[in-house]
Formats: C-alpha cells, sequence, structure tokens
C-alpha cells in the first residue's frame, strides 16, 4: 500500500495498524523506531514520566538554579559572611536576629554581723544572673552601702557611715557597726539561681544588716 501526500497523521497510523492487525492497544515499544522515553508533542504532566535527577539533564548541571521559589533550607550551604550580610541588605537591615528581652529580679535577705567569715549562697532570681546592683542598710543604725557588680565578678560599693560617704571599696555588700566593726562580701559566683558572697568579719560587730539586690541578666 502506498501513503500519499500529505502523510498520514500518527492517530491515523495508529487507527491503520489496528485494523490491519486487529490489536486493541499498543505500548510505546511497540511503535518501531520509538522507544518507551521517547518525548512527544502531548501534553502530559511531569509525573508521567519516571522521576530523574537533576544531574541526568543534558543542559542543567545538579545545582543549577532555576526560576522556582523555594526556600534557603533548600540548599546545603547556608552560610554567609558579614560583608555579603551586608551586599544582601544595601547596609540598612541590622534585625537580622532577636534577642532575649532584660531579665531582671530582686531578692531580699539579711546578714547577721555577729556571723563569723565564710561563703554565703543566695538564690530564688530564677536565672543566672549577669549584673546586679545591691543596696544594704543596718538595722534601727544610720549606716547603708550600695554596691554593684558585673559578669565577671568585679564589684564595687560606696560605704553611707554616719550620713559621710565613705571611699569606694571592691565590696558587693558592706555593714559598718562602727569604726573598726564591720561586716563585708565580696561577690565570688554566680550561681543558675542566684550569686554567691565570701563574707569576711572584721572586729566584734553587733546586730544585724538587711539588704535588697536587684539581678540582671
Amino acid at each position: 500500500m502506498r501513503v500519499s501526500d500529505p502523510p498520514l497523521t500518527a492517530d491515523a497510523i495508529v487507527a491503520l495498524l489496528h485494523a490491519l492487525t486487529g490489536v486493541d492497544e499498543l505500548s510505546h515499544d511497540e511503535l518501531k523506531e520509538q522507544s518507551a522515553d521517547d518525548h512527544h508533542n502531548e501534553a502530559h504532566s511531569l509525573a508521567s514520566h519516571s522521576t530523574k535527577a537533576h544531574a541526568e539533564l543534558s543542559d542543567a548541571p545538579a545545582d543549577a538554579h532555576h526560576s522556582e521559589a523555594h526556600a534557603a533550607a533548600d540548599h546545603s550551604d547556608q552560610s554567609a559572611t558579614g560583608a555579603e550580610l551586608e551586599t544582601l541588605t544595601d547596609g540598612s537591615e541590622t534585625a537580622l536576629h532577636t534577642h532575649p528581652p532584660l531579665q531582671s529580679a530582686i531578692e531580699s535577705d539579711f546578714r547577721n554581723l555577729n556571723a563569723a567569715s565564710g561563703d554565703v549562697t543566695y538564690n530564688g532570681f530564677g536565672f543566672q544572673p549577669r549584673a546586679l546592683i545591691a543596696v544594704a542598710l543596718q538595722y534601727d543604725e544610720p549606716s547603708g552601702h550600695v554596691g554593684i557588680g558585673d559578669v565577671d565578678l568585679v564589684d564595687k560599693g560606696v560605704q553611707l557611715f554616719m550620713t559621710t560617704p565613705d571611699a569606694l571599696d571592691s565590696k558587693l555588700l558592706k555593714v559598718v557597726d562602727s569604726a573598726g566593726n564591720q561586716q563585708s562580701g565580696e561577690l565570688t559566683a554566680y550561681t543558675s539561681d542566684g550569686y554567691t558572697v565570701t563574707w569576711t568579719k572584721t572586729g566584734t560587730p553587733t546586730g544585724s544588716a538587711n539588704f535588697s539586690v536587684l539581678a540582671l541578666r
């Protein structure tokens, strides 16, 4: 049989083969010179083809970028230098990450001025402090003290005795009962819930002192 011009369409050829062979349906591979994975003009979804990796695409390397929107987590390299971040944000964005809000708490306690020298730990703040502000006052006496301590356990204070400010000293807490008789407390450690003071008794002080400490984190 001679095929006339113009050539028959694919559908016409299939219909003709059906008529000649009596076959109800032909697979891709049963059509001569056409393999199972040859592309054709029929519209179809990507899901109708077997999955292919990026590297199997002849004209695109495995890490080639495309126009489809996707998350940064889809890429293996998520590092960036400071200069690259400046370029990315045009130097105008500073809130690339957030910091936790300031934490603070106040706890009050007392010191028996007759107590022997030694370490005492004060807890109850609910977090590990990074800085302290302390105010101490001897009960029923005109003696007070204001002290501060930083993250490196450096502490300073001002002693108020008989309404006259004393010189700065290296104590977070200090109570002067009378000349030569006092208790002083140096900040020596932070704990997960508070701080430790090393108390030093000098002379024979009497009575007790109350103090309040503001812890910051």
